[in-house]
């Protein structure tokens, strides 16, 4: 290059392109600026040219400098494919204005999301095998003997309306002997068909009495349980009321009150008879004349064939129900069907 362009032919300028050349390859325009204008200004000529190709691609510098030290160094840069491009003026770089952002609207507002409802669940649900312990069965003919005829009764068909209300696709009403009670529960079993003594169960009516000043309307508005609908076995363990106690704080919640104001016994069966709209032993928990709260004992969570036998509505009507069912399309007061311990050890 030396050949070509006296203003590097001396020892002084020798490496002033390549200098130049190289800040500009490792550290920009700037850093080839700052060198170019360190370096001794040449005589002969204000200006030189170096050029290097790679790849078919030349890249051609070109430095303009003044014999005066406060003057400012010209570089330019041209890269061309082929053959050795020819340099220029100078280019003038306009600065483009950026337009300003728009501001960003604001964000909404987060509502907090409401506490979830408990919703009907049928976890933990099973349909057990008969037990091996289960009593023999009456023979068929005995059987056949005890029946009677199945006529629907005006009772009959409202509950039956509520049930179908209510999705209950399982519900089976089946009518009995009137002396149905004064029987064994093997009998019992039998007259109506059920699998086993375990299927057959109770409807009981409890009341807090420690809420008594306070109207059914006024108690569910508070979040308290006045009355509660509590099925049992009929051959299982009785019911044990502080576990029923504690039961009934877990269904309150957050409204659940220290244990002292909780007194929690059976309703007298006039009250039984008006909550209910059934006479005694005909207590069940669909088509209530005012629906309560319904609580489960824990042993029905797993009766044979998953079924349960309830009261009718009268004296000599069963209900069969599926157990699953019952608890996930059936809601009582509004409420869902909850199980418990409730029994005696």
């Amino acid at each position: 290059m030396s050949a070509l362009d006296p203003l590097i032919s001396s020892p002084a300028n020798r490496a002033c392109p390549y200098a130049v050349f190289g800040a500009l390859l490792s550290g920009g325009a700037e850093a080839a600026l700052a060198v170019a204008a360190a370096a001794k200004p040449a005589p002969s000529r204000p200006a030189a040219a170096s050029s290097s190709a790679v790849g078919g691609t030349t890249v051609q510098l070109t430095i303009s400098r003044s014999s005066k030290p406060d003057e400012l160094v010209n570089l330019q840069i041209a890269r061309t494919s082929g053959a050795s491009a020819t340099p220029g003026p100078p280019k003038k770089v306009e600065k483009v204005e950026k337009a300003p952002k728009e501001p960003k609207p604001a964000a909404a507002a987060k509502v907090p999301a409401a506490s979830p409802a408990k919703t009907p669940s049928a976890a933990g649900i099973t349909a057990a095998k008969v037990p091996l312990s289960e009593p023999p069965k009456l023979d068929a003919a005995d059987i056949a003997a005890c029946q009677i005829a199945q006529d629907v009764t005006p009772m009959q068909a409202k509950v039956q309306a509520e049930a179908k209300k209510a999705g209950l696709e399982s519900a089976h009403f089946w009518r009995v002997r009137s002396d149905y009670y004064e029987q064994e529960l093997t009998w019992r079993r039998d007259m109506v068909g059920a699998a086993s003594v375990q299927q057959l169960c109770k409807s009981m009516i409890m009341e807090n009495t420690k809420v008594g000043e306070l109207s059914l309307e006024q108690a569910t508005a508070a979040g308290r349980i006045k009355y509660v609908c509590v099925v049992l076995q009929y051959a299982g363990a009785k019911l044990q009321k502080e576990k029923l106690t504690d039961a009934i704080r877990r269904m309150e919640g957050a409204n659940a009150v220290g244990k002292k104001q909780y007194s929690l016994r059976m309703v007298s069966q006039e009250t039984s008879d008006e909550l209910s709209g059934f006479e005694h032993n005909a207590v069940t928990v669909v088509g209530m004349a005012t629906p309560v709260p319904v609580l489960l004992s824990n042993p029905i969570k797993n009766l044979p064939e998953g079924k349960v036998w309830l009261g009718g509505g009268e004296v000599d009507l069963k209900l069969r129900v599926d157990v699953a069912e019952l608890v996930t399309k059936f809601m009582p007061a509004g409420r869902p069907i909850e199980f418990a311990d409730v029994l005696e050890s």
